[in-house]
């Protein structure tokens, strides 16, 4: 039996060192989400949206669609941290997972999550609303589950790290 301890960096570090131009290694799957579709199974595909205080929710990425498949798993993606968080690290992602139709899409559920737990979390449970409000025993529509979420470091000379504003107001500390 190995007693071996790895050499990971504590989230905490790699968020306090993290750069704008510095990129998210991505792969995603879900499973048991559910079936929207009254002839097969649902097609879903996952919006990836940046939040920012005051303004609507900006779209900053959209995997594929996986056909006839309550268990998907998405093509890896990377996506750099200012795309994903406006330059704020503390800006919540918002996730969304839909069933692709003929015309349009269905909402199957949602997540809203930081930076820092969507790199140490590995299942998020995806939430429809409507269904929460309506349905006694609801639990979800579905888990996302984070196979990979890494930061890739941009090493180049003029990357510099990102200011983390703490959340709570100075005045409070």
């Amino acid at each position: 039996m190995s007693n071996d301890k790895t050499n990971a960096v504590p989230i905490g570090e790699q968020l306090q060192k993290i750069k704008k131009t510095d990129t998210i290694r991505f792969s995603l799957r879900a499973k048991n989400l559910d079936n929207l579709d009254a002839i097969g199974k649902s097609d879903p595909f996952l919006k990836i949206f940046s939040i920012v205080a005051s303004k609507p929710p900006k779209e900053v990425y959209r995997t594929e669609v996986v056909d006839d498949n309550l268990n998907p798993e998405w093509k890896p993606f990377s996506l750099t941290v200012d795309l994903l968080t406006s330059g704020d690290i503390n800006n919540p992602i918002l996730i969304e997972c839909f069933d692709k139709d003929p015309v349009g899409e269905d909402l199957i559920g949602t997540c809203k999550i930081d930076l820092a737990k969507l790199l140490t979390l590995r299942q998020i449970p995806l939430i429809n609303e409507k269904l929460a409000n309506k349905k006694k025993g609801y639990a979800n529509s579905g888990i996302l589950e984070i196979i990979l979420a890494d930061i890739q470091a941009d090493l180049s000379a003029d990357a510099k790290p990102i200011e983390v504003k703490p959340r709570i107001p100075p005045e409070v500390i």
